[in-house]
Formats: C-alpha cells, structure tokens, sequence
C-alpha cells in the first residue's frame, strides 16, 4: 500500500500532487487501494497530536434518530444497510462487496487497513459520514476489520 509516515519518506503520488501537502508533518495515511476493493480506495488518515484515526467512506456511523432530514423510508433502509449508528455503523453493502472475490481480495484488506492498529496509537476515529467513534476506538477498528468487512 502507499503510505506516509511522519518518519518515513515513502509519500504516495496518488494522495500528492506537487511536493508534499501543507499537513505533511502532522498527519499520516495509508492507501487501501483497488487491490482490496474493486470499488473504492480509500485513504486511511491518522492526525498524530489530537491521537484521531480519520475515515471518509469506509466506515459510517449516521444518526439517523436525532439527524434531521432522515424520514421513515431512510431511516430503515440505513438500519438494513448498516450504516445507522443503531447498529453500531459500519460499511455501506457495495462497499462491502467490493472487498470480496471477483471484486477485491478480502485477506490483502484486512492486512491494509490493519496497520492502524499497528503503527497508530489512535484513541478516537473520526468519521465523515456520521457520529464519531469517541470511546473503545481502537476495539471498534479492530471488530470492525475483523468482522464487519
């Protein structure tokens, strides 16, 4: 996988365009790529001074109880697909599918989005698609990779 490490100068061309980004020193990542899901690459982030890991779309969490905007309809169909923080969040079904055989290599996935728990020393993961994993951070990542995909 491409990968950025504060103390390693291994940067993905992909992630950056010319030179390095502006938070280069404070925030590391890792590349899940096409390899582990045939449907998305997604860049794992981990912000070193507030001890966030930082996910966009592999994980999501939505509250779809005390969100606005979320009628009876999407409400049900999150809580069917997973992603509804009632049931514990987790990863949209095609996403899912995606890191299964013809699409993905599920055991390649594992192993990527394992070297967070590896290398970071994450207390909390933030989540753009919903509420942010606050308490057992770490559990949760390591369920969540584990079982979840």
């Amino acid at each position: 996988p491409k990968q950025h490490n504060s103390d390693n100068e291994n940067t993905s061309d992909d992630v950056t365009t010319a030179g390095q980004p502006p938070w280069y020193d404070e925030i590391n990542y890792f590349l899940s790529d096409k390899e582990c899901n045939g449907f998305i690459e997604e860049v794992v982030f981990y912000h070193q001074r507030s001890k966030s890991l930082i996910v966009t779309d592999l994980i999501q969490n939505h509250n779809v109880d005390s969100c606005p905007g979320y009628d009876k309809n999407k409400k049900f169909i999150y809580r069917c697909v997973g992603i509804s923080k009632t049931t514990g969040g987790g990863i949209p079904i095609d996403y899912k599918c995606g890191f299964h055989f013809p699409f993905g290599n599920i055991q390649k996935a594992r192993q990527t989005l394992q070297q967070a728990l590896d290398w970071w020393d994450f207390d909390k993961i933030l989540i753009t698609h919903g509420d942010s994993i606050i308490e057992n951070a770490r559990e949760y990542y390591s369920s969540f990779i584990n079982v979840k995909i």
